[in-house]
């Protein structure tokens, strides 16, 4: 960490940053809704040591503590993460499923709007294994990006709380906050296993296909049908994000707030 938020200490100076990491770097928030807000972005990329500092020191007006990372040249749609709950148990009784972030929104240093299961167990056992050096145990989600001059996956970080699309895993076999509640209550819970799912925020969507003339829409008619209808709720591998016609309250939040001075917020 570069800045301190309240009084705790700061890890590096700039400089120390700067030095260690090279530039361009990235300049991520620990606490991202703040950041957001008073920055209108959760990822800053600067070129220099000036840029550098002016961040750092805008955020540290703020009361935002944030991080420097070396800037990494991604693949494009290569995403992926592992969704997991670790019970006290250890990590070989976890209960995960890899997402890969098929399309991000902006399409750089955006959030997740496509994410869609994926088959990479080696990127299971990279992530089980980091939480389980940690200690820890609990729902998280476990970032990894592709770097293409290295051609391998690199860790970007750890989520230890409920994210964005926490509803895929929920949807393909993986009930991550079920398994939870039942570890600590009476109630049982045990997967049937995982099937192929896609998870899409139509918000975000939308907005990149109404926007971006390079981005190809990535859903079928089948799917737009299975949208409007609202057929996805019971057939099909797609589920959403806060759009649900069974549960019409969070869209209809969204759309109050849309077009006026106030922020909308999903659960996550």
């Amino acid at each position: 960490e570069t800045a301190a938020a309240g009084t705790r200490e700061a890890d590096a100076t700039v400089d120390e940053a700067a030095a260690a990491l090279g530039f361009p770097l990235v300049v991520k928030p620990e606490l991202k809704r703040d950041f957001e807000e008073a920055f209108g972005t959760n990822v800053i990329e600067v070129a220099d040591r000036e840029e550098f500092a002016d961040v750092v020191a805008a955020a540290s007006e703020e009361g935002i503590a944030v991080m420097a990372q070396r800037r990494v040249d991604i693949a494009t749609g290569r995403d992926h993460s592992l969704a997991s709950y670790v019970p006290p148990s250890g990590r070989d009784d976890a209960l995960a499923v890899v997402g890969n972030a098929a399309v991000r929104y902006p399409r750089n240093f955006g959030t997740s709007c496509l994410v869609e299961t994926a088959d990479e167990p080696a990127i299971e056992e990279r992530a089980l294994a980091v939480l389980d050096d940690a200690g820890y145990h609990g729902i998280s989600e476990s970032e990894f990006v592709y770097d293409e001059a290295r051609e391998e996956f690199l860790l970007l970080d750890v989520n230890t709380r409920p994210w964005k699309w926490i509803s895929m895993p929920v949807a393909a076999g993986a009930n991550l906050p079920m398994a939870a509640y039942a570890a600590v209550t009476d109630a049982t819970y045990a997967s049937g296993g995982i099937e192929p799912t896609r998870w899409v925020y139509l918000r975000d969507y939308l907005s990149l296909l109404a926007g971006d003339d390079a981005f190809w829409d990535q859903l079928s008619a089948a799917d737009w049908r299975r949208l409007v209808s609202g057929a996805f709720e019971h057939e099909g591998t797609l589920t959403t994000g806060v759009y649900r016609p069974s549960d019409p309250g969070p869209a209809a939040k969204l759309f109050e707030t849309e077009f006026v001075d106030r922020e909308y917020y999903c659960s996550c």
